[in-house]
């Protein structure tokens, strides 16, 4: 059956056809194929990192990321009770320096192998410090030439007639289609897209809104009555 699950994005495709760096056409060797991978953060820089090292002779590939820093949902949630060493907490109005989002994973697993770090401040350490290894992690493996920040994919399909996939993609306003790729990698993880719950008549609502992974920290919550939504980690 796993056989089936790999035929049916292509019916026509058998398992691992496309991406032999081997092949060679009368002795040459074929293209480079081009590898699209979506998001850089953990898993999106260590794919980078092995492409580069392992198989750039036969691959080569780019990283688009949706923010302009890598990081995703370390960059982004600036909530309050999280720590402010990244570069975008600085950036924010109102934002100050805080301690209180962590990783529930120990700092010195939630790292790379090859790359340990000796700098973790605690055992569980905030997303600032977790976003700053990320960032010195694609400085030191020369990585930042092949991220397109502030670059959103919108849609991939798949055209079997070429065997390439047609990646549509937005920055800053401007929708680009057709952007071929003979592979591409989910690496965004889940925490990328919050949601807010679907409420009736919510949108009837006076006050302000505001979802964790959006925070407004120009907002002044003092002496105001907060209903908070949810029973999840940032709500704890």
């Amino acid at each position: 059956m796993p056989h089936a699950k790999r035929r049916a994005i292509s019916p026509t495709l058998a398992p691992y056809e496309r991406i032999r760096p081997e092949e060679t056409l009368n002795g040459t060797p074929k293209l480079k194929r081009h590898i699209l991978i979506i998001g850089a953060v953990v898993s999106g820089i260590l794919l980078a990192h092995h492409f580069q090292r392992d198989l750039a002779s036969s691959f080569r590939f780019q990283i688009t990321e949706k923010n302009y820093d890598v990081g995703d949902t370390w960059l982004e949630n600036t909530y309050p009770g999280t720590n402010t060493q990244g570069p975008l907490f600085k950036e924010r109005e109102g934002c100050t320096d805080r301690q209180g989002c962590t990783c529930g994973v120990p700092s010195d697993i939630y790292q790379y192998s090859f790359a340990p770090s000796k700098d973790w401040s605690t055992l569980f350490d905030s997303s600032g410090e977790i976003q700053n290894y990320l960032s010195r992690m694609v400085k030191r493996f020369s990585l930042h030439t092949h991220i397109e920040f502030d670059m959103v994919v919108e849609k991939c399909i798949w055209d079997e007639k070429r065997r390439k996939w047609l990646v549509n993609t937005r920055c800053e306003g401007i929708v680009a289609q057709g952007r071929e790729a003979d592979v591409v990698t989910i690496a965004a993880g889940i925490f990328n897209h919050y949601q807010n719950p679907e409420i009736p008549a919510l949108e009837t609502f006076k006050g302000i809104m505001m979802h964790t992974a959006d925070w407004n920290h120009i907002v002044d919550l003092a002496g105001k009555k907060i209903g908070i939504i949810g029973a999840g980690a940032s709500v704890i």
